[in-house]
């Protein structure tokens, strides 16, 4: 299993796909809103939701051009 893909039964051919022309990352312009106040824009999570770029679900090219954002989301290359 590929650290970048938790759930290889459902991406078929995505390990490959990203290999090949990189992930794509979900973010927002808004910050953080926690008791920390650590600056920064936070990114998408399937898990979790919005959140760190440590925790972000890379997506491949092909899951961009058909997938939904979340309010206030944006595509970035990684």
């Amino acid at each position: 299993m590929s650290p970048l893909n938790p759930y290889p039964e459902t991406r078929i051919g995505w390990d490959t796909e990203v290999e090949r022309d990189g992930a794509w990352l979900i973010r927002t312009d808004e910050v953080w809103d926690t008791e920390e106040d650590r600056p920064g824009p936070l990114w998408w999570s399937n898990i979790t939701g919005w959140g760190s770029k440590a925790g972000a679900t890379p997506f491949s090219k092909t899951e961009t051009e058909r997938l939904r954002l979340p309010v206030g989301g944006r595509w970035v290359r990684e």
